[in-house]
């Protein structure tokens, strides 16, 4: 149902199974199947995660997958009754996005910079390649998961933007500055002619390939590239920075990239009237009045 009706993402969907599977296993040890399952289970299953420790989201998270699961059994009439109609989960605090000043990401972009220029052999590959990722994340404001799973083809067309497909299957264009194009031209030509001491480079589909299964940089490999940063910037490395000085060179009929606020007023608080608004004069009628 998540795959065929919602169009959830892969890692979504690894996400619900590893939960049910955790339900299941929970279940078993209650000598409980599952099209028997009654609330009072689902209630101690709850309990359960909140003695164990889980933290707040991913008790959230699993809370909706056992909903979502005995719905579908309703729905199908796999049981008569959904027990989980009933069942509530921890209210998330919405926490406002962590981001970095200009100066921090100038010291990151020009730290991988850096490394790239002074990295020689095996390592200058990957070192280009970390470069190019991180300038490309930063320019353009896409997901971590993403960027990783960019194909080469995407490359095609106009090198300013990129078509990128997200969470759904929805493609949408993101803008690529001047300096995130250029990192990536070096990254390819030295893919294309890699030094005589570098291993030789399979061909691969992907923009950014490694000996992973996926056959490309995973998202689990991101953190490890991240921590070769300095430790200040490193783990704040999730999502692109807010601010800069440097705006993507596009034209007028591309789209505006999504814009990642950081300040608590625009979070959670109402947009208010422009001040002259507030304070304009009355009218000549309310004045007679």
């Amino acid at each position: 149902m998540l795959a065929a009706e919602k169009g959830a993402a892969r890692n979504t969907l690894d996400a619900y199974a590893r939960d049910l599977d955790d339900l299941a296993g929970f279940l078993a040890g209650r000598n409980r199947a599952l099209v028997d399952t009654t609330p009072a289970d689902l209630t101690a299953y709850i309990r359960h995660l909140s003695e164990a420790g889980f933290a707040t989201a991913t008790r959230a998270r699993k809370t909706s997958a056992v909903r979502q699961l005995f719905r579908f059994l309703a729905i199908e009439g796999t049981v008569d009754e959904d027990p989980a109609a009933g069942l509530t989960g921890p209210k998330l605090e919405r926490a406002l996005p962590r981001t970095l000043s200009v100066a921090e990401v100038e010291r990151l972009l020009e730290t991988a910079r850096t490394r790239a220029d002074a990295s020689r052999g095996p390592e200058r590959i990957r070192a280009l390649r970390l470069h190019a990722m991180i300038e490309v994340l930063y320019a353009s404001g896409m997901r971590v998961s993403e960027l990783v799973a960019l194909p080469r083809q995407v490359l095609t067309g106009d090198p300013r933007v990129l078509t990128i497909t997200g969470k759904g299957g929805k493609q949408r264009l993101v803008p690529l500055n001047s300096e995130a194009r250029a990192a990536l031209d070096r990254y390819l030509a030295a893919m294309a002619h890699p030094e005589p001491d570098a291993a030789p480079i399979r061909p691969s589909k992907w923009l950014f390939p490694a000996r992973s299964a996926e056959g490309h940089v995973t998202r689990q490999h991101w953190p490890r590239c991240r921590a070769r940063q300095p430790a200040r910037l490193a783990p704040r490395l999730r999502e692109p920075p807010a601010r800069s000085r440097r705006r993507p060179q596009i034209g007028a009929a591309v789209p505006r990239p999504r814009r990642h606020l950081d300040d608590a007023d625009l979070h959670s608080r109402p947009r208010r009237a422009p001040q002259e608004d507030r304070h304009r004069a009355p009218s000549a009628g309310a004045a007679e009045n």
